[in-house]
């Protein structure tokens, strides 16, 4: 269990204590539910912060913190509403209290995972052929292809490789190599290969700001490819094509084969390798990431076709 960990416990403690009944609150309480499956740290953390809630609550009752808070209240302007000043009875509380609660959750951590005040970011990595779902702690989700990496620092989703994110209660930021920040309220799919980066939006439009300051939106829908500071817009009949990564498939539609081989192997351990050059062959179709062997056949049934094809087409005609 990590300090990470705590902060996201005590995160979604608030977030439920606050949720409504209904659909909006269900959502919430799903989120929640996915969050504490992800890990055994989760529901760990998520019992401390708990044990820690009704500890501070405990001590805030005390004769001594309640004067303090009263010296302090004195003090603030009385136009405040009646709202603001019950928020802030409890926020002097929990100052008064957090050097005890701060105490109390080091004390149930094991010495070699007690956190340290100078972490601030948290480093999610994937290897070949392994996917990943986080939940972030505003209630978005962010899922990573086949080697890829997430860095969450603060509010900002540094991005390497390939992941889709969903922006969840708040808008979300995403920042990628060269100076590029990403902000949407939806959902987007983001691709970095070397100087290359591709985003998808969906559902919601996104903002995303270059390195010189320019800005540019992405419309639901659409994919923005930006390239050594060139850019370049495009509308996308199936945007279910470039995401099916996440259900474990990869699309092609009429790919050159070299290029549809070269994205299988990125999540195969043994590569597949063409024992011939596609010599321009093109290849279409949806084939599973982790059966290489099925593409391979795919492949050879399709150069067998194009080689009777053209074997035929040589022969004279009677």
């Amino acid at each position: 269990m990590t300090l990470g960990d705590l902060e996201q416990a005590a995160h979604w403690h608030a977030r439920l204590s606050e949720a409504p009944g209904g659909p909006s609150g269900d959502d919430v309480r799903a989120a929640f539910s996915a969050w504490l499956q992800m890990r055994g740290e989760h529901r760990a953390a998520y019992d401390a912060v708990e044990r820690t809630d009704a500890m501070v609550r405990s001590s805030a009752k005390a004769p001594e913190l309640r004067a303090l808070s009263e010296a302090a209240l004195s003090r603030l302007p009385a136009v405040r509403p009646r709202r603001r000043r019950a928020g802030a009875v409890a926020m002097v509380c929990a100052v008064c209290v957090a050097p005890v609660a701060a105490m109390t959750l080091k004390g149930w951590l094991p010495p070699s995972e007690r956190p340290s005040p100078q972490v601030h970011q948290r480093t999610f990595r994937t290897g070949v052929g392994e996917s990943r779902r986080i939940s972030l702690a505003w209630g978005g989700q962010a899922e990573l292809d086949t080697s890829s990496r997430l860095d969450i620092d603060g509010a900002t989703l540094n991005v390497t490789g390939q992941a889709y994110v969903s922006a969840g209660q708040r808008p979300v930021k995403l920042a990628f190599g060269d100076g590029v920040v990403l902000t949407t309220a939806g959902d987007v799919n983001v691709r970095i290969r070397g100087h290359e980066v591709a985003i998808l939006a969906e559902r919601a439009p996104a903002a995303v700001r270059g390195p010189k300051e320019q800005q540019m939106n992405i419309e639901p829908g659409n994919v923005l490819v930006l390239r050594r500071g060139a850019s370049r817009m495009s509308s996308t009949p199936d945007p279910g094509a470039l995401t099916s990564w996440r259900d474990g498939w990869l699309t092609f539609d009429d790919v050159l084969l070299e290029e549809a081989a070269a994205e299988i192997n990125r999540y195969q351990k043994d590569p597949v390798r063409l024992t011939t050059p596609g010599r321009g062959l093109r290849i279409s179709g949806s084939f599973r990431t982790d059966d290489g062997a099925g593409f391979l056949k795919a492949v050879a049934h399709t150069i067998s076709e194009n080689e009777r094809r053209d074997e035929g087409a040589r022969q004279p005609s009677k």
